[in-house]
């Protein structure tokens, strides 16, 4: 009767887990940081693993996000901690693991008119690009949104989150 009692509260704690895991956090509005990190890192993509199509090594690999929690193959990424003015969304991954990973998806951006408390957020059609993988961490993130104000974005990443590079 024990292991009975013991073999269903694997099966139920199983379930719920991959319930949890199963979760998307597909809305389009932006989340605070803390919330972001919850939410992200109980979201990861089902595709952690790593495209066999793309070469070099494959290791486990994460990005980090403003709160400093670590993602491997987030769906939506924040990428302006201080005012959630920029995001990534829907993304969908591929070699992620290897030197550099690509995902499609989604670029929003805050209109901010008549003000960003009142304005809305646009979505752009975009390519992410993660690469710099060093210690099992992606450092460097390129957005391409061909269609945005910006077309072409580029941030570093550390521990902290995102943070644009600006030329010069």
């Amino acid at each position: 009767m024990g292991k009975l009692r013991l073999v269903r509260t694997a099966v139920v704690t199983a379930a719920l887990l991959m319930a949890v895991a199963g979760c998307s956090s597909a809305g389009t509005a932006p989340v605070a940081a803390s919330d972001t990190a919850k939410s992200s890192a109980s979201t990861a993509s089902s595709s952690r693993s790593p495209s066999p199509t793309g070469g070099g090594a494959v290791v486990a690999a994460v990005v980090y996000e403003c709160g400093g929690s670590s993602v491997a193959s987030p769906k939506y990424y924040l990428l302006a901690c201080g005012n959630a003015g920029w995001w990534l969304n829907g993304l969908t991954w591929s070699d992620w693991g290897r030197e550099t990973a690509t995902a499609t998806g989604q670029f929003w951006q805050r209109t901010c008119k008549p003000s960003c408390a009142e304005g809305g957020a646009l979505p752009y059609p975009a390519t992410v690009t993660a690469g710099g993988l060093t210690g099992g961490a992606y450092t460097t993130l390129r957005v391409t949104a061909p269609q945005a104000p910006e077309p072409v974005m580029d941030f570093g990443l550390s521990e902290k989150g995102a943070k644009q590079r600006t030329a010069g």
